[in-house]
């Protein structure tokens, strides 16, 4: 079995689909490497891929005030990223570069759309996921110094009230 095979097979987003279905997605999905500092996209390009995180740790950053780009989500293996400009059918929203060495897996928007439309299961994993994602938006604070990150992480689970 093939490494990009055995990486969907395990992909979080994936594992509503059969072992047959991600069979006949394997050739329509490429793999990347990716370097520190590398940008996957930039905000304001036009969408051309969606993306999966096999491996590594990836920066989300949106464009503020006066040109600057302010952390919002760091992105982590399990996670994806680049939906949301198919979904709306508008230029990227954000920035996102590589912060760690790592490996994507991507596809086209229109075999996301695809997926979306006739894999059972997949939309409402992909939203649940995405929500998960979302939770984890980096915080700011007054007097935070530049560099600084404070992430907010949530988990909802009945041990954690007691």
């Amino acid at each position: 079995m093939d490494t990009t095979l055995e990486k969907l097979l395990r992909h979080p987003l994936l594992d509503t689909l059969s072992e047959e279905e991600i069979g006949e997605l394997r050739p329509r999905v490429r793999a990347r490497q990716v370097r520190v500092g590398e940008v996957i996209f930039e905000q304001g390009a036009d969408a051309d891929y969606f993306y999966l995180v096999a491996d590594g740790e990836l920066e989300v950053l949106m464009s503020v005030e006066g040109g600057k780009q302010e952390s919002v989500n760091l992105l982590y293996p399990g996670d994806f990223f680049g939906d949301v400009s198919f979904m709306m059918e508008q230029p990227r929203g954000v920035t996102v570069r590589a912060i760690q060495e790592g490996e994507l897996l991507y596809m086209t928007g229109e075999e996301l759309l695809r997926l979306r439309e006739e894999a059972s299961g997949f939309a409402e994993r992909m939203a649940q996921l995405g929500e998960r994602i979302e939770t984890r938006s980096v915080l700011t604070f007054e007097g935070q110094q530049d560099g600084e990150v404070v992430l907010n992480l949530t988990r909802q689970h009945w041990v954690a009230l007691i």
